[in-house]
C-alpha cells in the first residue's frame, strides 16, 4: 500500500521528533532460562546502560519495551529473532541531566553494556560522524 504524500509527510515529521530526543536500540536477547530474559521488567536482574567512554557519560535506558510479535519487517531486519529469543527496543536520552550529548556528534567509541549477577555483555560501535 502506497503512501499519499501528506501521509508520508506526517510519517516523516514523527520519525524526526523521536530520533530528536532518543536514541533507539534494537536488541534481540536469548538466555538459557527466560525468566532472566527480562529488561523489561521494572527491578529486573539486568543493569542496562549506554555510555560514550570519551565523554564518561552512561545513561540507563528511559524505556525498555518488549516486541510481543515479530512482523515481517523486523524478521528481515533481525533474522536471529526467533521463539527462543526476546525483542526489545530501548529507548536513551540524547542528552544527559546536565546536558551534555550522551553520544557526542563528533563519533567515537558507545558501548551498551547488561551486566547482572549471572554475567556481563558488551556491544561496541564505533561512530563516524
Amino acid at each position: 500500500m502506497d503512501l499519499s504524500p501528506a501521509e508520508a509527510a506526517r510519517m516523516r515529521s514523527a520519525e524526526a521528533a523521536v530520533t530528536a530526543a532518543w536514541h533507539e536500540v534494537t536488541l534481540v536477547m536469548y538466555t538459557t532460562d527466560r525468566q532472566w530474559n527480562d529488561l523489561d521488567v521494572p527491578g529486573g536482574i539486568w543493569k542496562v546502560r549506554l555510555s560514550a567512554p570519551s565523554t564518561g557519560t552512561e545513561e540507563p535506558p528511559a524505556e525498555v519495551r518488549a516486541v510481543r510479535e515479530i512482523s515481517p519487517q523486523m524478521q528481515k531486519l533481525f533474522p536471529h529473532a526467533s521463539p527462543f529469543t526476546k525483542v526489545y527496543v530501548l529507548r536513551f536520552p540524547r542528552k544527559d541531566a546536565a546536558g551534555a550529548e550522551v553520544i557526542p556528534a563528533a563519533g567515537g567509541r558507545v558501548l551498551l553494556s547488561l551486566t547482572s549477577g549471572l554475567g556481563k555483555a558488551e556491544l561496541t560501535w564505533e561512530l563516524v560522524p
